[in-house]
C-alpha cells in the first residue's frame, strides 16, 4: 500500500503539464529525433572525418546561423523574387537553433537536425508537414521522404525541390550558393544535437543556481531551499519512471526514456564581479548543469549572462534588477523575468517625462537628477539609468544630471530604496533650509526586480512620489504560489522572491517535458518560448510571454502613485 504522503506530488507542477495542447507534436518531433539515433545517426559517422570535417562542418554552421559572406537568398513570388537579408535567410530563423523546426499558425517547419535529413521520414512524421497525395478514389498515401545527400540538398536550396520531385512552398527561401556550400551545410545539420548534453547522465540531470555575495544569506538561503523541496517533490512524484524507462528501450515508445532525476547545486559568486567569470568556468569544469535555474544578483548579472551565452548554457529566471543582455543583443541562452531598472527608466524618459503634460514638470528646462549611490558601485548604476534617460531628456531639450544628493531639480529618478531617498532628502533641505526650494519635487523609484515598497517612508514636504514597476503589489497575484508553499510546510519572509523562483522550476518542468532522451538545451529553450505564456500566473508579473529574439518575458510596465 502506498503512503498518502508519497502519492501527494507536486500538485502545482502537475497542473502546468497538463495545460499545453501541443503535447503530440511535441512528442512526434521527439520521436523523429530518436529515431535518427535509433538509424545509426549518420552525423556520428561524418564526425569521424577529422579536423577537415569538422572545418567543413564550421563553415555550414555560418551558413546556418546567416553569418556567412556567401549567404544570398530570394523569397518567391511567382515572377519576381523578394531579396532577403542574411538574418532572415538564416536556416535557424526557421529550423531554429535546436534544429527541430518549429509551428507559425498552419506553417510547419520540420526538423532537420542529427541526420534527420540523410535518412528517409517515415509516414507517420512526414504527415505532419504538408499536404499528402491521394488516389484518383480519394484514399490519402502517405509520403515518405526521400534521403538527402549533398547534391540533393543543393537542389532544394536552389531550386525548391525536393528529391521526389515536390516544389517547396513559398516560404522557403530560393539560395544562390555553390555545391560546396550546400555540403558543408549538411555536415553541420548531421552533426548538430548529436554531441552530449553537458549535465546530463544515465540517471540524473543537474541543475545550478546561483548567488553573489550581494545577496543576503537569508535571502539565498531561502531561494535554495525552496528550490531544493520542489525538485525532492518532482523526483518523489516521478519514482516509477525507472521502471518505465527500462521498459521504453525495448520498446519504440520514448515517452519515459527521458526520465531523469534532478539534481540541484548552489554556486556561490564572491568578490569583484570581474573574478565571477573564472568562479564560473571552474564550477562548470567540476559539475556541468544542464542549465542555470532561477538564482540572484544585485548590482550586475553580465558576467554570468556572458558566461552562458559562451558556454551555451541556459538560464531561467534569475531574479536581477540589472539584466546582463546588452541593448539589441538579447543573446539566446539567458531568459529574463524583466529588463529591471534600466527598461523601468527607458519607459519612464519615452512615456511620461518627456511628454508635455509630465507630473512634477515645470515650464523651464530644468534638468532631471539621477540620485546616486555614496560609493562606486552605485555611481555605475546611476550612470546606466543617466544613459538610458539620455535620448530622451535631449528630445525635449533637457539634460540629466547624476549626483549623491538633490540640489533643487524638480525630478529625481533613482533605483535607490525608498527610505534612503527620502533620508537624503530631508536631509539637504534641513541643511539648505534658508535656500529656495521648488514648491514640489517628484521623485520616480525604480522598482527593478522587486515589488513597490509597502513600509510607510517619510518623506519632506512638497515631495511626490511614484513607483514604476513591473510587478502588481497585490498580494492575491502570489495566491497560487502562496498555496504550494504551504502545502509543502514552507513559510518564506521574502514571498515575491519565492513565487518568482517556484515559476522557474515550474517552467523548467514544462519545458523539459518535451524533449527527448537527448536534452538539447536549444529546442528546451525554443518550448519555452511556446509554453510560457500557458503558465497559470503565480507571480507579482501579471502577464509573461516570451518568443523568438524575445528573452524578457514582462513587457508591460506603470506607475504606481504613494499616498
Amino acid at each position: 500500500m502506498r503512503r498518502p504522503a508519497v502519492v501527494k506530488v507536486a500538485a502545482l507542477a502537475a497542473r502546468v503539464s497538463r495545460v499545453v495542447a501541443v503535447v503530440a507534436v511535441a512528442v512526434g518531433l521527439g520521436a523523429a529525433f530518436a529515431g535518427a539515433a535509433a538509424a545509426g545517426q549518420p552525423g556520428a559517422a561524418s564526425a569521424g572525418r577529422g579536423e577537415a570535417g569538422q572545418a567543413q562542418a564550421d563553415d555550414g554552421r555560418r551558413l546556418y546561423e546567416g553569418t556567412h559572406p556567401a549567404l544570398k537568398a530570394m523569397l518567391p513570388r511567382g515572377a519576381a523574387s523578394t531579396p532577403l537579408p542574411p538574418q532572415q535567410a538564416a536556416c535557424v530563423t526557421c529550423h531554429r537553433p535546436s534544429g527541430l523546426g518549429s509551428f507559425e499558425g498552419e506553417a510547419a517547419v520540420p526538423p532537420i537536425a542529427s541526420g534527420l535529413l540523410a535518412r528517409p521520414f517515415d509516414p507517420a512524421t512526414t504527415r505532419r508537414y504538408g499536404p499528402t497525395a491521394r488516389t484518383a478514389g480519394g484514399t490519402a498515401l502517405l509520403r515518405v521522404r526521400p534521403a538527402y545527400d549533398a547534391a540533393a540538398l543543393h537542389r532544394l536550396l536552389t531550386e525548391g525541390r525536393t528529391p521526389d520531385d515536390r516544389d517547396l512552398g513559398p516560404l522557403m527561401p530560393r539560395y544562390r550558393l555553390e555545391p560546396q556550400h550546400s555540403a558543408a551545410l549538411l555536415e553541420h545539420l548531421n552533426r548538430l544535437g548529436t554531441a552530449p548534453t553537458p549535465g546530463v547522465d544515465g540517471e540524473v540531470v543537474h541543475f545550478a543556481t546561483v548567488t553573489t555575495d550581494e545577496v543576503p544569506a537569508a535571502q539565498a538561503q531561502e531561494l535554495v531551499q525552496l528550490l531544493r523541496e520542489f525538485f525532492a517533490r518532482k523526483n518523489a512524484q516521478t519514482r516509477g519512471e525507472p521502471q518505465r524507462r527500462a521498459a521504453a528501450q525495448r520498446t519504440e515508445h520514448t515517452m519515459y526514456a527521458r526520465y531523469r532525476r534532478w539534481e540541484l547545486h548552489h554556486w556561490v559568486l564572491r568578490g569583484a564581479p570581474e573574478t565571477w567569470a573564472a568562479q564560473l568556468r571552474k564550477s562548470y569544469a567540476q559539475r556541468p548543469v544542464f542549465a542555470l535555474l532561477s538564482g540572484r544578483g544585485g548590482s550586475t548579472w553580465s558576467p554570468v549572462h556572458h558566461f552562458c551565452e559562451s558556454e551555451r548554457l541556459p538560464c531561467l529566471f534569475p531574479i536581477t534588477p540589472w539584466p546582463g543582455a546588452a541593448p539589441g543583443a538579447p543573446g539566446f541562452y539567458s531568459v529574463y523575468f524583466s529588463g529591471g531598472v534600466p527598461a523601468q527608466a527607458r519607459w519612464l524618459a519615452e512615456t511620461v517625462l518627456a511628454a508635455a503634460d509630465a507630473p512634477g514638470q515645470p515650464s523651464s528646462p530644468s534638468p532631471w537628477l539621477v540620485l546616486a549611490g555614496e560609493d562606486d558601485a552605485g555611481r555605475q548604476l546611476a550612470m546606466q539609468v543617466s544613459a538610458e534617460l539620455g535620448a530622451a531628456a535631449r528630445a525635449v531639450g533637457r539634460a540629466v544630471t547624476m549626483a549623491p544628493h538633490w540640489r533643487g531639480e524638480p525630478v529625481i529618478v533613482t533605483s535607490l530604496p525608498a527610505a534612503e531617498v527620502a533620508r537624503r532628502l530631508a536631509a539637504q533641505t534641513t541643511a539648505a533650509a534658508a535656500s529656495p526650494r521648488p514648491a514640489t519635487a517628484t521623485v520616480y523609484l525604480l522598482a527593478g526586480a522587486g515589488v513597490p515598497d509597502a513600509a510607510p517612508v517619510a518623506w519632506p514636504p512638497g515631495v511626490r512620489v511614484h513607483w514604476v514597476t513591473q510587478q502588481d503589489p497585490q498580494p492575491g497575484r502570489l495566491a497560487r504560489a502562496r498555496a504550494w508553499w504551504r502545502g509543502q510546510g514552507l513559510r518564506p519572509a521574502d514571498e515575491a522572491q519565492a513565487a518568482q523562483v517556484l515559476l522557474a522550476a515550474t517552467a523548467a518542468v514544462e519545458s523539459l517535458v518535451h524533449v527527448d532522451e537527448r536534452f538539447s538545451r536549444e529546442y528546451c529553450l525554443e518550448k519555452l518560448e511556446h509554453n510560457l505564456e500557458n503558465l497559470p500566473p503565480m507571480t507579482g508579473y501579471p502577464r509573461l510571454a516570451l518568443g523568438p529574439g524575445q528573452r524578457l518575458a514582462a513587457k508591460s510596465v506603470w506607475m504606481l502613485a504613494v499616498p
